[in-house]
Protein backbone atom coordinates (compact mmCIF):
# COMPACT_ATOMS: atom_id res chain seq x y z
CA UNK A 1 0.00 0.00 0.00
CA UNK A 2 2.71 2.07 1.01
CA UNK A 3 4.49 1.82 -2.68
CA UNK A 4 1.23 2.62 -4.34
CA UNK A 5 1.36 5.88 -2.23
CA UNK A 6 5.06 6.71 -3.01
CA UNK A 7 4.34 6.58 -6.75
CA UNK A 8 1.28 8.65 -6.66
CA UNK A 9 3.35 11.18 -5.24
CA UNK A 10 6.10 10.85 -7.90
CA UNK A 11 3.47 11.32 -10.62
CA UNK A 12 2.38 13.78 -9.34
CA UNK A 13 5.64 15.11 -9.00
CA UNK A 14 5.98 14.28 -12.87
CA UNK A 15 2.82 15.98 -13.79
CA UNK A 16 4.06 19.17 -11.69
CA UNK A 17 7.59 19.09 -13.45
CA UNK A 18 5.55 18.47 -17.19
CA UNK A 19 2.80 21.27 -16.84
CA UNK A 20 6.42 23.25 -15.27
CA UNK A 21 8.25 22.67 -18.70
CA UNK A 22 5.20 23.36 -21.16
CA UNK A 23 4.82 26.70 -19.48
CA UNK A 24 8.52 27.19 -20.27
CA UNK A 25 8.53 26.15 -23.72
CA UNK A 26 5.28 28.19 -24.76
CA UNK A 27 7.09 31.33 -22.78
CA UNK A 28 10.17 30.99 -24.50
CA UNK A 29 8.80 30.29 -28.41
CA UNK A 30 6.44 33.24 -27.79
CA UNK A 31 10.02 35.73 -26.64
CA UNK A 32 11.93 34.11 -29.48
CA UNK A 33 8.89 34.99 -32.04
CA UNK A 34 9.33 38.25 -30.43
CA UNK A 35 12.79 38.58 -29.92
CA UNK A 36 13.45 38.42 -33.79
CA UNK A 37 14.92 42.44 -34.61
CA UNK A 38 14.16 44.04 -37.84
CA UNK A 39 16.48 46.64 -37.27
CA UNK A 40 20.08 46.44 -35.88
CA UNK A 41 20.04 46.34 -31.76
CA UNK A 42 22.38 49.02 -30.30
CA UNK A 43 25.33 47.70 -28.20
CA UNK A 44 24.09 46.89 -24.61
CA UNK A 45 26.74 48.69 -23.06
CA UNK A 46 24.76 52.20 -23.81
CA UNK A 47 21.30 50.66 -22.97
CA UNK A 48 22.15 48.65 -19.94
CA UNK A 49 19.55 49.19 -16.96
CA UNK A 50 20.58 48.16 -13.21
CA UNK A 51 17.84 45.63 -12.28
CA UNK A 52 16.30 46.90 -8.95
CA UNK A 53 16.96 43.44 -6.36
CA UNK A 54 13.83 41.38 -5.58
CA UNK A 55 12.19 41.68 -2.64
CA UNK A 56 12.52 38.62 0.04
CA UNK A 57 9.24 37.17 0.52
CA UNK A 58 7.49 37.96 3.57
CA UNK A 59 7.84 34.32 4.90
CA UNK A 60 10.36 32.20 5.67
CA UNK A 61 10.50 28.55 3.75
CA UNK A 62 11.17 26.31 6.64
CA UNK A 63 10.91 22.68 4.17
CA UNK A 64 8.53 20.49 2.08
CA UNK A 65 6.42 18.57 3.81
CA UNK A 66 4.68 14.93 2.05
CA UNK A 67 1.23 14.15 3.89
CA UNK A 68 -1.05 11.40 2.56
CA UNK A 69 0.91 11.08 -0.38
CA UNK A 70 0.35 14.87 -1.11
CA UNK A 71 3.18 17.44 -1.06
CA UNK A 72 3.02 20.91 1.39
CA UNK A 73 5.53 23.51 1.49
CA UNK A 74 5.66 24.43 5.28
CA UNK A 75 6.39 28.58 5.81
CA UNK A 76 6.64 30.58 8.64
CA UNK A 77 6.63 34.47 9.41
CA UNK A 78 10.57 35.59 9.02
CA UNK A 79 12.30 35.35 12.80
CA UNK A 80 9.67 33.10 13.73
CA UNK A 81 11.00 30.53 16.83
CA UNK A 82 7.68 28.79 17.88
CA UNK A 83 6.41 25.53 16.15
CA UNK A 84 2.93 26.94 16.33
CA UNK A 85 3.88 29.75 13.89
CA UNK A 86 4.47 27.11 10.91
CA UNK A 87 1.86 26.92 7.97
CA UNK A 88 1.53 24.04 5.51
CA UNK A 89 0.16 25.42 1.93
CA UNK A 90 -0.38 23.07 -1.30
CA UNK A 91 -0.66 24.72 -4.67
CA UNK A 92 -3.30 26.93 -4.87
CA UNK A 93 -3.24 28.13 -1.02
CA UNK A 94 -2.08 32.14 -0.17
CA UNK A 95 0.19 32.04 2.38
CA UNK A 96 -1.71 33.79 5.26
CA UNK A 97 -1.37 37.67 6.27
CA UNK A 98 0.53 38.09 2.06
CA UNK A 99 -0.84 38.16 -1.74
CA UNK A 100 1.67 35.62 -2.44
CA UNK A 101 -0.18 32.50 -3.77
CA UNK A 102 1.62 29.14 -4.40
CA UNK A 103 1.39 28.01 -8.07
CA UNK A 104 3.55 24.44 -7.56
CA UNK A 105 5.90 22.94 -6.21
CA UNK A 106 8.78 20.47 -6.29
CA UNK A 107 11.59 19.26 -4.15
CA UNK A 108 13.98 22.04 -5.50
CA UNK A 109 12.02 24.95 -6.08
CA UNK A 110 8.19 26.67 -5.48
CA UNK A 111 6.81 28.78 -7.78
CA UNK A 112 4.70 31.96 -6.28
CA UNK A 113 2.19 34.45 -8.50
CA UNK A 114 2.39 37.87 -6.75
CA UNK A 115 -0.33 40.35 -7.96
CA UNK A 116 -0.06 38.85 -11.33
CA UNK A 117 4.11 38.56 -11.54
CA UNK A 118 6.08 35.03 -11.16
CA UNK A 119 8.14 34.26 -8.56
CA UNK A 120 10.40 31.20 -8.54
CA UNK A 121 12.20 30.50 -4.60
CA UNK A 122 14.86 27.46 -4.57
CA UNK A 123 14.43 24.87 -1.70
CA UNK A 124 17.42 24.07 -0.10
CA UNK A 125 17.94 20.19 0.18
Amino acid sequence: MQEVVVMGARIEELQVKLKDLRAVEAASAQVTAAAKPKTPVPSRKSTAQTKAPEAPPPFSVVGVEYRGGERFLSVAPPGSTQLSQLNLIRPGDMVAGSNWQLNSLDDSRALFSINGSTRILPLRP
